[in-house]
């Protein structure tokens, strides 16, 4: 029994593998295919999970990729992955007040890190975010530069702000 249970699990580990190959070389019908399978085998598998919900997204599966990165966030909140992939997927979907709300919660939370705006701000341009995002990235520019440490998360942040301007 034991050697049946490491065998499926090799199996989702290849399936998942070669579904995350695919999703790279942009095949994105097959990688769906090979996800599915692994989730077959283990309905739980996260990385599974996470990549058929990358994969639905560009797929322009909205509404399923959206469940399913909510799902992982349900099940994981401090996951700062699973946040930025779902706050993207609800302003996608244009569930824009969900979007917003993890957005504040986001930026609450991490206000340090600016490389995590910059991920933002190029996830968001295309969306309905994109004018709450602008005075956010504004506010934390002057807050920076009043700050005493090295303004390298400044560069960041204004980076960010010339991204959701262009687009």
């Amino acid at each position: 029994m034991l050697f049946r249970s490491q065998e499926r699990q090799r199996r989702v580990f290849a399936y998942c593998a070669a579904g995350a190959c695919f999703y790279k070389l942009q095949r994105l019908v097959s990688a769906e295919r090979w996800l599915r399978r692994s989730l077959h085998l283990d309905p739980q598998h996260r990385s599974s999970r996470l990549n058929l919900a990358n994969t639905l997204l560009d797929l322009n599966k909205k509404e399923e990729a959206t469940e399913i990165y909510l799902a992982l966030l349900e099940e994981d909140p401090e996951n700062l992955r699973f946040q930025i992939n779902s706050c993207h997927a609800l302003a996608k979907t244009d569930r824009l007040q969900d979007a917003l709300e993890l957005l504040n919660r986001i930026l609450s939370r991490h206000p340090e890190q600016s490389s995590i705006l910059l991920e933002l701000a190029q996830l968001l341009a295309d969306t309905g975010l994109k004018e709450h995002l602008l005075p956010m990235l504004r506010g934390l520019i002057r807050q920076d530069r009043k700050s005493t440490r090295l303004n390298s998360s400044h560069l960041v942040i204004s980076y960010a702000v010339f991204c959701l301007k262009k687009k």
